[in-house]
C-alpha cells in the first residue's frame, strides 16, 4: 500500500513537473501573445474609437506584423517588428516602444503605452 503511494506521489509530480508553464493562454507566459488579434478599438487618453476598418496584429515568436487598415490581414501591408515580451512587468517592447499589456480575458487584451493604445482580440 505505501508503495502505491509513493508511486501515486512520483506519477503526480512527474506529471505536474512536466505541464508548461509557458501556456499561451497564460499572461505570466513568454509567449502569451503569439497569434492573431483583431484590433477591436483605438484608445487615447479617454475615449475608445471603433475603427472603420480592422487592423490586426500578429505576433510570432520573436516578430511582431502589424496592419493598421483592412478588412483581412495581408503579410504584404503589415510592418514587422521584433518585439519581446517580459511577462513579469506584463510589458511589450515593440519597435523600441515600451507598451502596458493589460489583460480583459485570456483572449482580450489592451496594449498601451502613455497615450494611446489598442484593444485586441485573439482570433487565431
Amino acid at each position: 500500500m505505501k508503495r502505491l503511494f509513493k508511486l501515486s506521489v512520483l506519477v503526480l509530480f512527474l506529471v505536474s513537473a512536466c505541464s508548461t508553464e509557458d501556456s499561451s493562454d497564460d499572461i505570466s507566459s513568454s509567449d502569451f501573445l503569439i497569434g492573431k488579434w483583431e484590433i477591436t478599438a483605438y484608445m487615447d487618453e479617454d475615449n475608445y474609437e471603433w475603427p472603420e476598418e480592422e487592423g490586426f496584429y500578429v505576433f510570432s515568436e520573436k516578430r511582431a506584423q502589424v496592419q493598421m487598415y483592412g478588412d483581412t490581414f495581408d503579410e504584404s501591408d503589415a510592418t514587422e517588428y521584433e518585439y519581446e515580451y517580459l511577462p513579469d512587468s506584463k510589458e511589450l517592447v515593440m519597435g523600441g516602444i515600451v507598451y502596458t499589456v493589460e489583460v480583459i480575458s485570456d483572449n482580450n487584451i489592451i496594449i498601451r503605452r502613455s497615450c494611446c493604445g489598442d484593444k485586441m482580440t485573439r482570433i487565431e
